[in-house]
């Protein structure tokens, strides 16, 4: 969000924003409460986990609040180990999923999520930018994020010049895509044949 707002160019997510990681909007949360006890015969002494449903990754995060905030900056993938700007969107010393399972909440109580992800997180990121956290606050301290917007600049544009100056491995014949899920009876498609979109 801060990023954003300081109208960065670009966000720094690692290993391509694939992290997924469960939320809990608070209109989600509150269907889920009101679920349990509108069902006390299915709910009692019962213990559920409680999250969305939809599990947007990282990437796709930063891409929906871009969006609620109209900025039109980059999405920056680096590799963990060089991506120590998104540490604290991690929230851990990797990059592995965290996600609920809400199987048993929806078997047994019939949960959807009230509001979808996508609307969730723009209202959130709308609602932030109307009640901003003081900068420097306690929210920005647990962070421990320090807003080291030259440090980034420097990261990204070594980043860029390293991958300019990566040499060519010369395949003696280019590696291509599977072709697990053809037909084996079919004509094999000649390595190089451009896809089409019929």
């Amino acid at each position: 969000m801060r990023r954003i707002l300081d109208g960065r160019p670009f966000v720094i997510v690692p290993d391509d924003g694939l992290t997924l990681c469960t939320f809990a909007y608070v209109e989600n949360c509150a269907h889920a409460i009101l679920l349990a006890v509108d069902r006390p015969e299915a709910s009692a002494g019962q213990v559920y986990n409680v999250g969305d449903e939809q599990v947007p990754s990282l990437r796709q995060v930063v891409e929906i609040v871009g969006r609620a905030l109209g900025w039109r900056g980059e999405v920056v993938s680096l590799p963990w180990a060089l991506a120590r700007p998104a540490r604290p969107m991690i929230m851990q010393p990797m990059t592995t999923h965290r996600v609920l399972d809400v199987s048993k909440l929806r078997g047994d109580l019939g949960y959807r999520d009230a509001v979808p992800a996508e609307e969730a997180l723009a209202r959130t990121a709308r609602w932030l930018v109307e009640h901003p956290p003081a900068p420097g606050g306690p929210e920005e301290t647990v962070l421990e994020d320090p807003f080291d917007y030259a440090a980034e600049d420097r990261l990204v544009a070594g980043w860029r010049e390293a991958l300019a100056k990566l040499p060519d491995p010369g395949f003696a014949r280019e590696p291509g895509l599977t072709m697990s899920y053809s037909d084996p009876r079919a004509p094999r498609v000649p390595r190089g044949t451009p896809v089409g979109d019929d």
